[in-house]
């Protein structure tokens, strides 16, 4: 008679199909915290089905023992991306989308305005986004490297409930005098949410980060005027929105 324990099992098979799946949803979308959950709903499912057939004395037990130590090694590598739960690297680029979000809400702003961004500096600027219905959802104002507490109802952006810094009174187009250059700054992530990077929001739209050890909003403008070389003139006003973005947020 066949010994129904070396029989090739089914579920056992399953098991390690449902892991190999995992393994590649976390290694190919490692940056996506939506694929990281799916590997991990792939893979719980597959550790149990595994232990049931290792459990049963009609599935074969060196499959299902694999299935095991193959489900808990995508468990531990899903655990262990740089992106999964709330890792430093996931969010960074959650604020980066937040300052993205902004930034599409300046151009729409801008459009309506003359080409004009709001004139005021610091929240009172970014504030005209939330007031005039451009950007209500509190929560892109708040840092994921934060624990600020996002605002609600009709509360009014403050230094409490935002963490970015406007810098405002440019316009779109391509005069440095009045518009500002490409790499001019209209946002910065505050240089106290992480004290190793920079998200920076540019004139043109487009966001990037820097590793950045800046304290205070003059030294992240020092550090991209080193980047970009701004003109005297740039750099002055650019220094001076700072100063007083650091006056207002009480940083040294």
């Amino acid at each position: 008679m066949e010994d129904d324990s070396k029989t090739p099992s089914i579920w056992g098979n399953l098991s390690l199909i449902t892991g190999v799946l995992a393994l590649l949803f976390a290694l190919s979308f490692y940056q996506q915290f939506s694929m990281i959950s799916l590997s991990l709903l792939l893979a719980v499912p597959g550790l149990f089905l595994s232990i049931s057939c290792l459990l049963s004395k009609k599935n074969s037990r060196m499959s299902a023992a694999f299935g095991i130590v193959f489900n808990l090694a995508v468990i531990i590598l899903t655990f262990s991306t740089p992106s999964c739960g709330g890792s430093t690297r996931a969010r960074r680029i959650s604020c980066t989308s937040n300052l993205k979000q902004i930034g599409l809400s300046l151009k729409q702003y801008a459009m309506d305005y003359n080409d004009c961004f709001p004139h005021q500096d610091g929240v009172d600027g970014i504030e005209q986004l939330r007031f005039n219905d451009y950007l209500t959802d509190y929560g892109i104002y708040t840092c994921p490297n934060t624990t600020t507490k996002a605002g609600s109802g009709t509360q009014p952006l403050s230094t409490a409930n935002c963490d970015y810094i406007y810098f405002g009174g440019f316009k779109e187009g391509n005069d440095p005098k009045i518009n500002g250059f490409a790499d001019t700054p209209l946002a910065i992530d505050n240089p106290v949410n992480d004290k190793e990077y920079l998200n920076v929001l540019f004139h043109d739209g487009h966001v990037q980060g820097y590793k950045c050890p800046a304290t205070n909003c003059k030294e992240a403008i020092d550090f991209l005027h080193k980047e970009f070389k701004y003109t005297p003139e740039h750099y002055k006003i650019l220094k001076d929105k700072a100063i007083n973005a650091d006056i207002a947020r009480g940083l040294p």
